[in-house]
């Protein structure tokens, strides 16, 4: 486990600039320059509030992270949101 590795993705995706974006079309690419194991990584592509704070993810950087990939605040631990299109994969075309 490595919650140092996810508040640092947390932080980089808030504060390098076009590093969102990237995240957003190579989000393994992205995650790879962090220190993250499997299932880590499968619950930040699926938006799982709940696993991640069970991880032990500080509460602010989990928002932070939850709301920048477009969970509502409100929302993030209830949200039915599918999660981010599977890597290498282009989510206009399913």
């Amino acid at each position: 486990m490595s919650v140092l590795g996810l508040t640092k993705l947390a932080r980089a995706l808030e504060h390098e600039d076009g590093l969102l974006e990237r995240f957003r079309s190579e989000p393994g690419a992205v995650m790879d320059r962090f220190v993250l194991d499997d299932a880590e990584r499968a619950s930040v592509l699926a938006l799982d509030a709940n696993d991640l704070r069970e991880r032990g993810m500080n509460p602010v950087a989990l928002r932070n992270l939850l709301v920048l990939l477009g969970v509502p605040h409100g929302q993030m631990y209830v949200h039915t949101q599918v999660g981010m299109p599977p890597q290498g994969r282009d989510a206009r075309h399913g």
